[in-house]
């Protein structure tokens, strides 16, 4: 089972969110009993503390159009794989998303606002702020080692 916070995404406002930390207890807590379905609370997991934020650097979405968003609560195309190929688009989002962060690139682009969903052009151009500040430890051991001089 698998359990997702509320992100205000899409124009939604603020979601309430789970400030209490039940959402991470309850992961805890089916961890450690064996008679409880096995749960992962992605604001545990995808938390600053462990892996952080991976969109657009493991985690991306295409829609049924082809657009390629870097998850699928972040509305921002990097492009469409119909016209560019998923070579070309993956390399921009690589480019603009090069690793994991303690901030969630979805209420980042919430905040930073524009229309939903954005086309490439405008996604560029908001994509400029985006600072992704290093990554939590864990994902920090994960990411592959730079090559020397980087």
């Amino acid at each position: 089972m698998v359990l997702l916070e509320p992100v205000p995404v899409r124009g939604a406002g603020r979601a309430p969110g789970f400030p209490d930390g039940r959402l991470a207890a309850l992961h805890r807590r089916a961890a450690r009993d064996g008679r409880l379905p096995k749960v992962t609370a992605m604001p545990l997991v995808e938390g600053p503390e462990l892996l952080g934020c991976q969109a657009g650097f493991t985690f991306l979405y295409v829609s049924t159009a082809g657009e390629v968003f870097p998850c699928d609560l972040a509305p921002a195309s990097f492009g469409n794989v119909f016209e560019l190929g998923l070579g070309a688009v993956l390399e921009r989002m690589e480019r603009m998303v090069p690793r994991p962060s303690r901030r969630c690139l979805a209420l980042w682009l919430a905040e930073a606002g524009g229309a939903r969903p954005l086309p490439w052009p405008q996604t560029e151009e908001l994509m400029r702020g985006w600072e992704p500040g290093e990554p939590p430890e864990l994902a920090r051991l994960l990411l592959p080692a730079r090559p020397s001089g980087s």
